[in-house]
């Protein structure tokens, strides 16, 4: 992948963070081991031998706050999950980088969730997710929201989108999937929203999952993306013209 965007780095998609989400917990309870695993690895130390047995001890921690709405020891546990969360961010996307980020940003009061912003590296570009409080008009199409685009670049998002974008002409971004995308259309569709649900596989001819939690909780470069010019189409158009003249 050779690729390189406009500052000279690379070019990753992501997609649900949910920043201080109770119910993601809930909803991805996968997440719960890669935050615990977060802690064992940066937060506590301990006899390597006795990982395995804290590991359970922390995982049983936590459920059982979920089970019994014990939200203080679920919510300071949200808060190793907002940071195994900016961990694997940055270790992935450096300064010069560019990440797409299809949304469902934060569940949070709007200074701590912009803070939290602030500590992603790269530069960014957020298409709304149905999370980040995006309202619609009476013929189905998103309301622009000034306050909201603020707030989003207050975070640190350089572009705040409210409906898909195309990238390249032919790749479309949007949080939800998008059902025109397929093999009889040119569009190749790069979505959020479906997190680990089954019924979506990530990748096929047409199209991308980018939801953390089917990453390892990191941003992901494609490289179909990457490998696309569209002026090496054109290039090849133009010659096929002039050797049938």
């Amino acid at each position: 992948m050779s690729s390189k965007n406009q500052w000279g780095g690379k070019t990753y998609f992501a997609s649900d963070l949910h920043f201080s989400h109770p119910n993601i917990l809930v909803y991805e309870p996968q997440r719960i081991d890669a935050t615990i695993n977060y802690i064992l690895d940066h937060e506590l130390v301990y006899d390597p031998e006795d990982r395995e047995e804290l590991f359970s001890t922390q995982k049983q921690i936590i459920l059982e706050a979920i089970r019994d709405k014990d939200y203080e020891t679920w919510t300071d546990f949200l808060k190793f999950h907002n940071e195994m969360l900016i961990y694997n961010w940055n270790k992935v996307v450096k300064e010069n980088d560019l990440v797409y980020f299809l949304g469902d940003f934060a569940f949070k009061d709007k200074t701590e969730a912009e803070s939290l912003g602030r500590r992603l590296n790269g530069h960014k570009v957020i298409i709304l997710g149905n999370h980040d409080n995006r309202k619609f008009n009476p013929d189905g199409s998103i309301k622009y929201n000034p306050n909201l685009e603020a707030h989003f670049k207050a975070a640190g998002f350089e572009r705040v989108e409210f409906s898909p974008i195309t990238l390249k002409g032919c790749f479309v971004l949007s949080h939800e999937p998008l059902y025109y995308s397929n093999e009889s259309t040119p569009y190749f569709n790069i979505f959020g929203h479906v997190h680990s649900s089954p019924y979506f596989t990530t990748q096929s001819d047409y199209h991308f999952c980018a939801c953390l939690d089917r990453h390892d909780y990191k941003p992901v470069q494609l490289k179909v993306y990457d490998d696309y010019n569209p002026m090496d189409i054109e290039d090849e158009e133009v010659k096929n013209k002039h050797e049938t003249e």
